[in-house]
């Protein structure tokens, strides 16, 4: 998936390279990436480049952290008898960060 991204120019090549770099299991490098995703949601509110409230905040922080949760308890999902789930969970993970990117992104929009 996240060779994909890069070709679809979503990550850059360098973010690419420095999430395999990490001293972390594959099956763990989502939880970097969701971390850059709050990330660069933080940096949007700080710079001026998105614009909401408290409530907006809140709810932006509050379903990054329940897709954290969900992925957590995602391997007792793939345990059971439904292995492709997880090819599902990962398209809803790359949509979410192909609509949420452009906003984190952008300082001008």
């Amino acid at each position: 998936a996240l060779k994909r991204m890069v070709e679809r120019r979503v990550l850059s090549q360098e973010m690419f390279d420095a999430i395999m770099k990490l001293e972390i299991s594959p099956a763990n490098r989502i939880y970097a990436i969701i971390e850059w995703i709050v990330i660069r949601f933080r940096v949007g509110l700080e710079d001026g480049s998105l614009k909401g409230g408290p409530g907006f905040e809140q709810m932006f922080l509050e379903k990054g952290l329940m897709l954290r949760s969900q992925y957590g308890s995602f391997a007792d999902i793939l345990d059971a008898r439904i292995p492709l789930a997880y090819v599902h969970f990962v398209q809803v993970m790359v949509d979410t960060m192909l609509i949420c990117s452009p906003f984190a992104l952008y300082k001008d929009m």
